[in-house]
């Protein structure tokens, strides 16, 4: 992406940050499709679509912020600009981290809820599979499967988070002004 704006960066900034918070977000709803079994090339796949939508992204973000900015007071503004996006960034993280915690936590509940030794679905054999309640061994199994599938779906909120603001910074696009 950034190769890619070396040579394109004549062209107005808007269609760029169009495009790049539009990569972001595509690549964030496909990581929000991963699943537990999620493959290297699925993976692959969504961060080169990231990747490029930051290399798109950058360039004009920085152009549109300074282009209105006096030449004597170009230092305190790339100050004030890093700044800002350092703090934004470290709040998206830290609420990221925050909902995946508090959903494994949620979907896990929820799952333990449904399997017990008064649940009667549980003592149908085709239904509980190979773990069996009399063997602590088998109960720690199927708790570290709840977790993994609870967790999995905290991670998929937090994608979903990601393309989520990805999206709602493209309405205001139209806000700035063509330097």
């Amino acid at each position: 992406g950034f190769i890619i704006m070396r040579y394109a960066n004549y062209l107005d900034p808007r269609a760029w940050l169009v495009l790049g918070f539009s990569l972001q977000g595509a690549a964030g709803l496909r990581m929000a499709q991963f699943n537990v079994e999620v493959s290297f090339n699925d993976i692959a796949l969504a961060l080169g679509i990231q990747g490029l939508g930051v290399g798109l992204l950058w360039v004009p973000i920085t152009l549109v912020t300074f282009a209105t900015i006096e030449r004597r007071i170009l230092p305190e503004g790339m100050a004030i600009f890093h700044l800002v996006r350092s703090i934004a960034s470290s709040v998206h993280i830290s609420v990221s981290i925050a909902m995946v915690v508090y959903f494994t936590t949620v979907n896990y509940a929820g799952l333990a809820e449904g399997v017990s030794v008064f649940n009667e679905m549980t003592r149908v054999p085709s239904t509980i599979g190979l773990w069996a309640f009399d063997s602590p061994s088998s109960v720690a199994a199927l708790s570290g499967e709840m977790l993994r599938q609870a967790s999995m779906i905290g991670y998929l909120n937090a994608f979903y988070l990601y393309a989520a603001t990805a999206f709602i910074v493209l309405p205001l696009i139209v806000l700035v002004k063509k330097p």
